[in-house]
C-alpha cells in the first residue's frame, strides 16, 4: 500500500483548495482515511487497477499528519503516512495576456473579442484603458488562466491594462498596446 500524490509532502499543498491524495493498494480493498488523532476523515475502495483516490474539499491551512490505513484493523492492515503536509508558501505568478497572441495583427471592427491570459489561480485581474477608466475584472481560474469579453471593440485603437492584485506589493501588469480594427 502506498501514497504517491503527494510523491513528496515537504512540497506542500495550495493553501484553502481541495487536494486529491492518490496511491495504490490490493484490488477490492479498502484504504480508510484518518488524521493523527485517529478521526476518521473518510474512505475509498482500490480499484481493479490497483489505484485509489481521496479528495479533501479544502485542505485549510493545517499542517496535515494523515495516515492511509489499507485493512483498517484486520491482520492484513497496511499503513501509509503523509506526515507534516503544510501549505506552500504562495507563488504570484506574474500576469499575461496570451489573446491576441500579436496585438499588431488587430480585430474585426464592431465584433466581440475575448482576451485571455494565465495569472495566480484565485487572483483578480482589473481591467483598465490608458485613462486609468475601470473596463472589468475577472478571477484567475484553478487552471491559472483567465479571460475577459468584451461584446465589442468598437473601431478604436485600445491600450489595454491587465493588473493583476492591483494596489498590492503583489501587482504585476500585462499590457495590449495599440490594439486597432484590421484594415
Amino acid at each position: 500500500m502506498t501514497v504517491t500524490n503527494p510523491a513528496d509532502p515537504s512540497t506542500g499543498y495550495r493553501a484553502n483548495r481541495a487536494f486529491t491524495f492518490e496511491g495504490t493498494g490490493e484490488a477490492g480493498h479498502t484504504i480508510t482515511v484518518q488524521n493523527k488523532y485517529g478521526t476518521h476523515l473518510g474512505e475509498r475502495p482500490v480499484d481493479d487497477d490497483h489505484t485509489w483516490s481521496w479528495t479533501r474539499s479544502t485542505m485549510g491551512t493545517s499542517i496535515w499528519y494523515l495516515d492511509f490505513i489499507q485493512d483498517a484493523g484486520l491482520p492484513t492492515q497496511t499503513v501509509a503516512q503523509v506526515h507534516r503536509f503544510a501549505p506552500a508558501p504562495e507563488v504570484v505568478a506574474p500576469i499575461t495576456v496570451t489573446n491576441p497572441t500579436d496585438p499588431t495583427l488587430g480585430y474585426t471592427a464592431g465584433q466581440a473579442f475575448t482576451f485571455e491570459g494565465t495569472g495566480t489561480a484565485g487572483k483578480t485581474v482589473t481591467v483598465e484603458n490608458k485613462f486609468g477608466t475601470p473596463l472589468g475584472e475577472e478571477i484567475v481560474g484553478e487552471d491559472d488562466t483567465w479571460s475577459w469579453h468584451r461584446t465589442t471593440l468598437g473601431s478604436s485603437t485600445w491600450h489595454l491594462y491587465f493588473t493583476q492584485d492591483k494596489g498590492t506589493d503583489t501587482e504585476t501588469v500585462a499590457t495590449v498596446l495599440g490594439f486597432a480594427p484590421r484594415r
